[in-house]
Parts: C-alpha cells; structure tokens; sequence
C-alpha cells in the first residue's frame, strides 16, 4: 500500500507547483492586499467558528493559500503510542472565494505523508478518538509506521433574504495507516463531517443561527502475521487507562479480520451574534451532542464485541474589537463529555448446514468515563498595513481534567488527573522593498497534577476468576506526557516576497523544541523542525 511513496511525492508536489503556477497565471482579484488568513478569520468570530453561514462576513473577493510543509521530529517526550524518530510531508491548498455579494465559498485540499520508526502502543490511528483501545503488549515487537490522509472540506454560505442565509459544510477524512512488523494492522479510515446550518437577522445588530451535523468515523484494522507464524502475539484490549482484556491474536477475537470501529455522532448547535458597537462583535454558541458506536460487526455470524454511547455539552464565545489600525480577539471554549462502554457477552452456536450463528445474552459495563476541556485565546493584532498586521501577540491556555471508571468485575481501576498549558506568541513582520519578514517566538509552559491509577475490587475474587490485563508502562508515559512540568520554546522566520500585485511567495522556517522535568518513564526533549513553501493569492 505505501510502495510508491516516492512516485506520490513527485505527483504532490508537481500538482501542488501546478496550483502555484495556475494561481500566479489566473489570479485576478482587484485587491491589492497580502493578507494573513488568520487574522481575517479572527476579525469576525463568527466567521472563526464552524457554522459556515459566518462565512457572509468575510469582505475580501478571495484569500487563498498553498504549501508545501516538510516535518523531521525526533525526542524522547512522547506519548506512548507516538514515535521518537519520525519525518512527515504535507501539501495543502484552501480558499475562501466570494462569487457574488450574496454567495461564499470556502474550501481546502490537504495530503499528509507521515513515517515513524519503533512506534508501539496504539494500532489506531487517534487513539483518544475512540471508546476503547487495542495496545501491544510487549516491547519487542515495535515496528515502523506509515500514514497516509487526504482531507478534502467544502462550505457555502447563501443570503436567500436580506435577513435569512443558508449554509452547509463537508468535511471528509480518508487514511490508510500499517505497522510494517508483526503483529501487523493495516488500517482504514474513513471520517465525515456534514452540517447544514442557518442564520437570520433579527435587527441591524442581533442574528441568531442554528445548525445540525451528522458526524460518523470509521476505522477498520486488520492483524496479520508474515514473519515466523509460530510465535504467539499477545494485545491489550484496552478498555481505558491501559487496563482490560490480554487476548492472543485469532481469527475470532478482537485481534482478527477486518474488524471496524464505528462512531456517530449528531450535534446541534444554536448561534447568537451581536454588533455591540461599531468595530465590536459579540458570538455565542451553544452545543450538544449525542454519541454513539460499536466495535466489530453487525451480522448473524459477525460479532460486536463492544458498544458505546456518550454526549457532549460545549460552550464556545467570542468577541473582536476591531479599531483603526488594530484588532483584539478573545475566545473561551468549554466541553464536557460523558462517555461508557459496554462489552458484549455472546454465545457462538453452529447451526444446521455448518452455519455459525452469535447469540448475544447480555452486557457488561466496562467504561464510565467524564472529561472536562476549558480552553482561553486572545489575540491583538496592530499595525495593521492591507489586512496583514506587522505586530501581533497571541495567549491561549487550557485546562483539561479526567475522570474514569474501568471495571472488569470484580475488579476495576479509578483513574483521576488534570493537566495544564499556557503559551504566548509574538510576532513581527517588516516590509523590506518587495519582501515581508516575519520573525516569531513562542514560549509555553504546562503540567498537572493527579493519580494515574487506584486499582481495586468490589467483591473479593474468586479462585478461577482471571485479573484483568494492563500495560503500566503505557500508563505511566501518558501520565508523565500530560503533567510532567516542561516549557516549549517555537522560533519560526518567514520571508515573503510578491510576486506581482496579487501573489505573494513564501518560505518558513520553524522549530520546536520541549524539555520536561521529574520524567522516569519517558524521555526529557523532543525537538521539530519544519521547512514550508507556498503561496498566498
């Protein structure tokens, strides 16, 4: 599956150059202006939230961007199921494109490229997208990994009246992602995001808005064996907090053919925006969202071995000051999810004709799980020269809390901890002749506090009862990973240079680099650099 990277490189970045060429070649917006898409999207914060019918506030003709990004990171920092040597290619190219005073457009094209060396830990992709997780059990079965994505988004935003505008949004995620050692997994990955909202105008000032979206992810992962077939492999199903079910690999258990990971998810949200004042603009959004999913396979022979439901409440509010030559932003985000799991208990019975049939008779709880995520931003652009602010600083903080049950009765495991980050950025552009410098530096400190695990029982075990499996080395790294102290420090210097009128070229040099203290389980630095090149038109 990923055999051609080298041919793939060569058809991304020659397609991406033809992006170049064919926007220096047919750009035609009569804006004389270099802008920075971030500050356009934070000038409105409706236009900076997810509900597209904020894309009616966006004023410029067109803003469009392509780059092309190249990614070494290496470091013993990481997360348990991440890599400590890996490189990464992105291409991407997005627009927001007014056609008409009453239509807008929006749209982005993104390829990622990744490979790690001596990954273990998770087989998915995301972990932390998922209710339950499978782990490796063993340290010497670490492998490399590749990953390959595609996103593809797509918004429109329509004012039917002068008060009424209707809009709607894709978001639609494809990967493929193998580990190349055995125990191998191929997986599949498919993610989409579809929203229809709307927005009227009660008076010059207040607009309230409403939307829905259908979310649904799948994530299917076969295992399979092409070394020494004699060897058994064993895996943690890992029901949260690295503490479930040690399984060998066979074609009946979790560890078998094809066996998919489903998630839905249905999100209502209403809006309310308010022009405060001239230059000054209110939003406020309010979300709930029902969740629901499953791993394995629904059929009369194919198993479900586990079940999920859960919900999410989350509040989001924004305000810009918008004055001669400056723009302040703020943003305050708050989510609270609830989520349990239940594993299946079924009978598998051979029916007349050799038919297998699974009969289910019950479940167990295994996952009562609560998550709170407080996050803050604020943004202060000056200088503000054609939509492109030669000054800027920008905080964000946030704060994230955990709060889970797992139980494989009679046993079971309470796990309780927070974590903290807070960051600044700041930037500076000069204009030198035809050229834009840019240099940043960002600063950034985080930890936590907490308890990784409390194991318990609720009845004193029987003799025959197996204990539950667990993988305290995982646990331990994404404990340490979440609130260990450590400071970040971000460089990046930027050169711009138009074009002609309305094209500007751009290359960016940035790193990263992480240093953390009271760390036993996990490296103390992980280091990025980054090299981009692109466009704005």
């Amino acid at each position: 599956m990923f055999t051609n990277i080298s041919t793939k490189y060569k058809y991304y970045c020659g397609l991406l150059g033809g992006v170049l060429i064919s926007a220096m070649s047919v750009a035609q917006s009569p804006d004389s202006s270099l802008p920075d898409l971030q500050y356009i999207r934070q000038r409105h914060p409706w236009l900076n939230s997810d509900q597209a019918t904020g894309l009616q506030f966006m004023r410029e003709g067109r803003v469009s961007l392509a780059s092309v990004t190249t990614r070494k990171s290496d470091g013993g920092f990481r997360n348990f199921y991440q890599s400590g040597n890996s490189f990464g290619l992105n291409a991407n190219t997005e627009a927001i494109y007014r056609l008409n005073p009453k239509v807008v457009f929006a749209g982005k094209v993104d390829y990622e490229y990744f490979k790690g060396k001596n990954m273990g830990g998770s087989v998915f992709i995301d972990p932390y997208s998922h209710a339950m997780d499978i782990d490796e059990n063993a340290d010497s079965t670490t492998g490399s990994k590749t990953l390959e994505s595609y996103f593809l988004q797509g918004a429109v935003s329509a004012q039917v009246t002068s008060r009424f505008t209707l809009a709607g949004s894709v978001n639609y995620t494809a990967a493929n992602y193998a580990k190349l050692r055995d125990l191998r997994h191929v997986n599949k990955l498919l993610d989409l995001d579809a929203q229809a909202g709307a927005s009227y105008k009660l008076s010059s000032s207040v607009t309230l808005g409403a939307s829905y979206t259908y979310s649904r992810r799948i994530e299917s992962v076969s295992f399979a064996i092409q070394g020494n077939t004699d060897r058994q492999y064993l895996s943690l199903i890992n029901f949260g907090s690295f503490f479930g079910l040690s399984q060998l690999h066979s074609d009946q258990g979790y560890t078998g053919q094809a066996r998919p990971l489903t998630d839905s998810r249905h999100t209502v949200a209403g809006q309310v925006g308010w022009s405060v004042a001239p230059g000054i603009e209110l939003f406020q959004q309010f979300s709930y969202q029902l969740r629901s999913g499953y791993y394995g396979e629904r059929g009369l022979a194919t198993i479900v071995f586990t079940e999920h439901e859960g919900n999410r409440y989350a509040s989001t509010t924004g305000l810009s000051i918008k004055k001669a030559g400056s723009l302040q932003y703020i943003r305050l985000t708050g989510t609270v999810d609830k989520l349990e799991n239940f594993e299946n208990v079924y009978t598998i019975s051979t029916a007349p004709g050799g038919n297998s049939a699974v009969t289910y008779i019950g479940q167990n709880k295994v996952l009562n799980s609560n998550k709170t995520y407080l996050e803050g931003e604020y943004s202060h652009y000056w200088d503000i020269r054609n939509d492109q602010p030669l000054w800027s600083v920008h905080f964000l903080g946030d704060y994230a809390s955990r709060d889970q049950t797992v139980i494989r009765y009679p046993y079971y495991r309470v796990q309780q901890y927070n974590n903290y980050h807070a960051s600044v950025t700041a930037k500076r552009s000069w204009l030198v002749n035809a050229c834009l410098l840019t240099a940043s530096l960002g600063l950034g400190y985080g930890g936590g506090t907490g308890v990784p695990k409390t194991d318990g029982v609720y009845v004193p075990p029987s003799s025959s009862q197996i204990p539950p499996g667990s993988r305290d080395i995982y646990l331990q790294q994404e404990y340490e990973f979440f609130t260990s102290p450590q400071v970040a420090l971000q460089p990046s210097f930027r050169v711009s240079r138009s074009v002609n009128r309305n094209v500007q070229a751009f290359i960016n040099l940035s790193a990263s680099l992480t240093r953390a203290w009271k760390t036993v389980y996990n490296g103390s630095d992980f280091r990025v650099i980054a090299l981009t090149v692109g466009c704005s038109f």
